[in-house]
């Protein structure tokens, strides 16, 4: 919330379609079906989660299709072919016999791969993790048996992935989406990463979504498992580097996270979050040793503390030439302007990230802040700042939610307004009455922050 906000790195692999005659006697064996499975492809998209779709067979009369986002919600236009869809017939209805025709289609061919991959993509789908890994498990025996004589490693390799990828969605059900991943289960998804990376390594945009997750997650340990064995594979997968990066950042390793935003740079400066990543280390690293207005070390800052600043300033003026409605880099400039004592440019760069994004809850926080820091500066006995400053903060709170706002961290920065407020207040002879009224909000303000800490780590 204080504005460094790393950017996570990702591409969107291209979608096709997956399709499978229901209406049809099924071939017995995998090797009747024609192989037209397609590895993913990397796009230019950035910052979005990876959609993999694969196109599995041709029906002789009427194709159905279905398709396998990674929301893994019902379908809503599901439908059997030949089978008269009702306008009033409901989407669970809908789900129920598409499901069921998947069931029944799995059953009559108990060797082919594609009726169980299809299937686990049904229970996927449905947010039945438990019973797509079952499937998933099938269909990857399937295909390592040695009589097998049509080459199935692409086929492979996407089962693996969302076998994968189902084993971390059954370890959120069971224990919370924040909850790091059991050795065991981890050992197995990097297990099949390494077997799916050697047969295709195209694979790896697939996967980098998989760590993306466990990093949104708040799986850091997970994720860095994940992005470190990807990276040993893909070497010039800089969306995997980048990400590594911001998950060594969040869990508090600063050099590590440093190693490799500057290899990033070093590789690819073009790439769309290496200078601004780079820059919101920095930030964090060297923040709080700068000279200037309510830094923690006043004027004892070191020339290279001073110089690393102006380098995270330099990097966030290049990303503003190439995307200068980029509302949180005008937030991250601001940071660094304030940190060299430049405040009236971190107060224009401020006005600008809030009127790109006036529901960012971030840039609200850190305006705030800054009009806090500014009435303290300036000793202002009108109160318009820190009035504008506390309405800023409630409105945090109020519109926030648990993804986008830590409430701990929003209740602090309402009892620091409060706290500005009463020493300022003191210092012109208030009375007393109007004193105690704002001593009142801080505490309660400062009773909050505790429960709702207390509350985070139950």
């Amino acid at each position: 919330m204080s504005g460094q906000e790393p950017q996570l790195a990702n591409h969107h692999p291209k979608a096709a379609a997956l399709a499978a005659n229901l209406n049809v006697d099924p071939p017995e064996t995998d090797a009747d079906v024609p192989s037209t499975c397609h590895p993913p492809r990397d796009s230019d998209t950035a910052d979005g989660e990876a959609k993999r779709l694969t196109k599995l067979g041709k029906s002789r009369s009427r194709n159905f299709k279905v398709e396998s986002p990674m929301d893994y919600g019902p379908d809503p236009d599901g439908y059997l072919p030949g089978q008269p869809v009702s306008s009033s017939s409901s989407r669970e209805e809908k789900v129920s016999s598409l499901k069921t025709g998947l069931v029944h289609v799995a059953r009559k061919m108990p060797k082919n791969a594609h009726a169980h991959f299809i299937l686990g993509l049904m229970y996927q789908r449905l947010g039945q993790p438990s019973k797509a890994v079952l499937a998933y498990e099938k269909a990857e025996e399937i295909l390592r048996r040695p009589e097998v004589d049509i080459d199935r490693t692409e086929l492979l390799s996407l089962v693996q992935i969302h076998h994968a990828q189902c084993i971390m969605l059954e370890s959120s059900v069971d224990g919370g989406s924040d909850k790091e991943l059991e050795p065991q289960e981890l050992e197995e998804i990097l297990s099949k990463l390494k077997e799916s990376m050697q047969s295709d390594v195209r694979q790896a945009a697939v996967w980098n979504t998989l760590g993306l997750i466990l990093l949104k997650t708040g799986r850091l340990q997970s994720a860095i498992s994940v992005l470190s064995s990807l990276l040993a594979s893909a070497h010039t997968n800089y969306d995997c580097l980048a990400n590594l990066g911001i998950a060594y950042l969040q869990s508090g390793n600063l050099e590590l996270s440093e190693k490799c935003f500057q290899e990033l740079i070093l590789k690819d400066q073009n790439h769309p979050t290496a200078l601004i990543n780079y820059a919101a280390l920095l930030l964090c690293r060297y923040g709080s040793v700068v000279a200037g207005a309510g830094a923690n070390a006043g004027g004892g800052a070191s020339a290279d503390h001073v110089s690393a600043i102006n380098v995270a300033k330099e990097c966030l003026l290049a990303s503003l030439n190439e995307d200068p409605k980029a509302g949180h880099i005008w937030a991250n400039l601001a940071n660094a302007y304030y940190m060299t004592g430049d405040h009236r440019s971190s107060s224009k760069c401020l006005e600008k990230a809030a009127k790109l994004e006036l529901n960012c809850m971030s840039t609200r926080y850190a305006v705030a802040i800054h009009r806090t820091k500014d009435a303290e500066r300036h000793q202002d006995p009108s109160g318009q700042q820190l009035s504008w400053a506390g309405n800023e903060m409630a409105s945090v709170i109020r519109d926030g939610d648990a993804v986008s706002v830590e409430l701990p961290i929003a209740w602090a920065g309402l009892a620091m307004v409060h706290k500005a407020q009463h020493e300022i207040s003191a210092a012109f002879d208030t009375e007393q009455n109007a004193l105690t009224e704002v001593e009142e909000h801080a505490d309660y303000s400062l009773k909050q922050v505790y429960f709702h800490f207390t509350s985070s780590r139950q």
